[in-house]
């Protein structure tokens, strides 16, 4: 057996198919990559089950320890498909982003249900909004879909107010796409929405103040868009030391926004590429639902691979984090 394939051998081999318990004293993880049907591509996510919430600085600590650009954390409701869920970047945490739900749903899959191919629908509380999330098992990976709701657009910005978004994003006016507007999109995680017609593998953040500029114009991160190749890149930090891989938040409301200026169409799959500047490929597909004259939801989907799975030591949980004996 070749090296590559005993490293990703057979998954029944492992799981033995058998579900696993999530009891409340459960401390496990599963490490999965989201918008990929390959293994070591798409965007890293840790995903926690710990029965119940620890301390905000330790779940804070976890995704640092991890290393990846974010984890999510969930406790269940009851014996029920719904979840309460914490999600942090290794700087804070989060209210909402993409593709942590959809890894926490092809995780859940595989916890409870592993490598069955029917269809399994989930539901996570997050602290402002509620997600629904269907998933299935097809060819060694996990498919997620999620509904990310109805995308809110905000402000045109104009030409003087762009110009300067542009110059720390090493691109200029002639990289712009002609005919559509810079503008703010939202579906609980608002982003400036910069299309492009050339010059996306020049873009990068030069400099500080990007994350000044955005919060005039009530935008949280840049997303920039090539909109004839559907591809596109963001960056975690607002000084571009880290590149994203895959957006899950920003893949529905760039259908969104293509839908609305004539660029995609209704009710029809729109595929995003990210990741390429990374060497991550990562491939999100988003369906813009409603008709011509509003959007009534926006879905998003990919492809995802458990990689690992993992438990934490319990009785060193317990005693140095529920019992915050460990000084932060």
């Amino acid at each position: 057996m070749k090296s590559n394939q005993l490293l990703f051998a057979n998954r029944q081999s492992l799981t033995c198919g058998a579900a696993m318990p999530l009891h409340a004293d459960t401390c496990i993880y599963k490490h999965v990559n989201v918008f990929s049907n390959q293994p070591l591509c798409g965007n890293s996510l840790a995903v926690f089950y710990l029965g119940q919430f620890p301390d905000e600085s330790l779940m804070l600590r976890l995704t640092q320890e991890m290393k990846h650009y974010e984890s999510i954390f969930l406790t269940r409701e009851l014996l029920t498909n719904t979840f309460n869920v914490r999600i942090y970047s290794k700087e804070e945490e989060l209210e909402f982003a993409g593709h942590p739900i959809l890894g926490a749903a092809s995780a859940l899959h595989d916890w409870l249900m592993p490598m069955t191919d029917s269809k399994q629908a989930w539901r996570f509380l997050l602290r402002k909004v509620s997600i629904q999330v269907t998933t299935s098992y097809l060819n060694d990976c996990y498919r997620a879909e999620m509904d990310q709701g109805i995308p809110h657009f905000g402000k045109i910005l104009t030409s003087n107010e762009y110009l300067p978004i542009l110059h720390l994003l090493n691109l200029n006016e002639t990289n712009l796409y002609k005919g559509l507007p810079v503008t703010v999109v939202s579906t609980g995680f608002p982003y400036l929405i910069i299309p492009l017609k050339q010059g996306l593998e020049n873009a990068k953040i030069l400099t500080e103040g990007l994350e000044e500029l955005l919060k005039l114009y009530a935008a949280k991160e840049v997303y920039v868009f090539d909109v004839q190749n559907r591809e596109g890149r963001n960056w975690n930090n607002h000084v571009g030391t880290v590149e994203d891989s895959a957006t899950g938040s920003a893949a529905g409301i760039v259908g969104a926004y293509l839908v609305k200026y004539g660029q995609g169409k209704m009710n029809t799959p729109i595929v995003i590429h990210q990741g390429r500047f990374v060497n991550r490929p990562s491939v999100m597909s988003a369906v813009v639902f409603g008709d011509e004259n509003n959007i009534s939801s926006v879905h998003v989907s990919g492809d995802n691979c458990i990689i690992a799975d993992g438990k934490l030591d319990a009785r060193l949980f317990q005693k140095y984090f529920i019992n915050k004996k460990l000084q932060f």
